[in-house]
């Protein structure tokens, strides 16, 4: 072992002891030094497994060491090694179930955060295989797959993680897709909530220091729910993925395999309990995200084009005989109560307004995209930046700027669609989601700004990607100053938004396609 591999392991040791010892840790400094020690060794195969060889045979305490780690330099290969850990423990049994799936949402949502890593769809996936069998095993049972004649054509099983209101994007989507369902296309619909991801309640898996990731919960919706949207009535069941609820899972698997759906229908990606329904009736998996789901279902959809770097995905879902089926992601909007002035958030009409809106701009907002901000402020003296939704830290990121005053915090806002109305530009900061927000700006004509391979690249599509951050001012500028620009792309905005907010065509499309694959797969058998 050589000496600064050594000297990093010792910080890692000296960490854990003194938080266990409950001394007064300063963390920020342990962190700062366990950084520079990794830094200075790099990405080595010997280090990983050094660390194998003094934690394999104890999985927690080595996401433990790793969970530091990751807090101290933030990158995917990290990550990868904590899901690798996490398979191997939930195949050899030496985690709890329910440990091993909280810490799946951890790095869920670490990766998720980490713009222009990669989606470790193949890491991903593996995990899900091996919790899938433990997941029946804590269960107590295997169901048969029910034979194609016996489904009822009429009925689809939609699914979904979470269920918290029309302000919530994803929830929006789960409703919209109901209520098309439904109305539209004349299915009986069922709506199903496995809440899986962990909320507080989870908190004994902590290790002290780490920021750990808890998600909303609605309990209104827990058990069986009727709920009114527009003009249907959805009906469902939500039941949290807990150690607690044993028997209310297997009651309600149970009645789904009575009611005999023709589909499960899920949007989102990880989910147990739906991918379990999915092995005795057909599961079509939506992403909402721009990435393929992470399933079991029979048919993956991949809300983009193809594309080359898809390639190992695609071979992975072929050897597991899994369809892909592309598509387009849709978004249910909701209709602006009216249209603000800049006067009303007390920003002068004649400045140049640009909008940076998300939930989590706390990690979204930070170098080198501050250092293109200043740069945009120095493009003219009307510009300025609005900030809306959750941003804690916004205070402590407007002190790296000179022009202080030209950053304002709007904070979360119910009716974004009318507040875009302020803008001349939404701008998106390297990160991987935004989707919705983006649909929105280009509903009100609002032209985007964007990296590619993300959320709102693929809303907004090409007209409105950018290749680099550097990038970034020079189109800025451009807007300003070229008229016959700007009214050209806030038209082809509109345009845009009217595609990807067509929730019938799109669920005609997939539902076509299924059926297409259903038939040429009797066709061969």
């Amino acid at each position: 072992m050589r000496q600064s591999e050594k000297e990093l392991l010792e910080l890692l040791l000296g960490l854990v002891q003194s938080i266990e010892k409950m001394e007064n840790t300063n963390m920020d400094d342990w962190l700062e030094r366990i950084k520079k020690s990794y830094i200075s060794i790099g990405e080595t195969e010997q280090l990983w497994k050094i660390l194998d060889d003094m934690c394999g045979d104890i999985p927690q305490t080595y996401m433990m060491l790793l969970d530091y780690l990751y807090t101290a330099v933030q990158t995917e290969a990290i990550i990868k090694k904590q899901y690798e850990i996490l398979e191997k423990a939930v195949s050899s049994r030496q985690v709890n179930l329910f440990y091993a799936i909280f810490y799946k949402w951890q790095l869920i949502s670490r990766n998720f955060l980490l713009f222009g890593s990669s989606s470790l769809f193949i890491e991903r996936s593996r995990l899900q295989i091996a919790l899938l069998d433990k997941m029946k095993e804590y269960l107590g049972f295997d169901l048969e797959p029910i034979p194609r004649q016996e489904r009822n054509d009429n009925k689809i099983l939609v699914t979904c993680t979470q269920l918290l209101g029309v302000k919530h994007g994803p929830t929006r989507n789960a409703l919209d897709y109901c209520y098309t369902l439904q109305k539209k296309l004349g299915k009986e619909v069922f709506l199903f909530v496995a809440a899986e991801t962990p909320t507080t309640e989870m908190a004994e898996y902590e290790s002290c220091g780490i920021e750990y990731r808890y998600f909303n919960h609605c309990d209104d919706y827990e058990g069986y729910f009727t709920l009114d949207y527009l003009d249907e009535q959805i009906h469902g069941y939500q039941c949290k993925i807990n150690d607690d609820n044993r028997d209310n899972i297997i009651d309600i698997i149970i009645k789904i395999y009575q009611w005999k759906p023709y589909l499960v229908y899920h949007i989102g990606t990880e989910n147990l309990i739906v991918d379990l329904c999915g092995t005795f009736v057909d599961e079509v998996c939506v992403p909402t995200a721009n990435e393929y789901p992470i399933s079991e279902a029979k048919y993956h959809v991949v809300t983009r084009g193809i594309e080359e770097r898809d390639e190992p995905v695609l071979k992975f879902l072929e050897e597991r005989n899994q369809k892909v089926i592309e598509s387009l992601f849709v978004y249910k909007l909701e209709e602006p109560i009216k249209k603000y002035s800049k006067n009303e958030f007390g920003i002068s009409e004649n400045a140049y307004v640009i909008v940076i809106v998300g939930a989590r701009l706390d990690q979204e907002i930070k170098e080198p995209f501050i250092s293109i901000m200043k740069t945009i402020l120095k493009l003219d003296p009307r510009i300025c930046f609005a900030f809306i939704g959750n941003f804690k830290k916004f205070e402590e990121r407007q002190r790296c700027f000179e022009e202080k005053n030209r950053l304002i915090y709007l904070g979360f806002q119910d009716d974004l669609r009318g507040v875009l109305n302020i803008a001349e530009l939404y701008l998106n900061p390297p990160r991987k989601g935004g989707g919705t927000s983006a649909a929105e700006a280009l509903m009100e004509g609002v032209p985007v700004i964007t990296l590619g391979k993300c959320d709102v690249a693929y809303t907004s599509g090409a007209e409105f990607l950018v290749e680099s951050l550097e990038g970034m001012p020079e189109l800025v500028r451009r807007y300003m100053e070229d008229e016959e620009f700007c009214r050209d792309k806030k038209e082809k905005a509109y345009q845009q938004a009217q595609r990807v907010v067509d929730t019938e065509a799109v669920l005609r499309a997939v539902l076509t396609q299924v059926e297409n694959l259903e038939s040429s797969s009797e066709i061969i058998l």
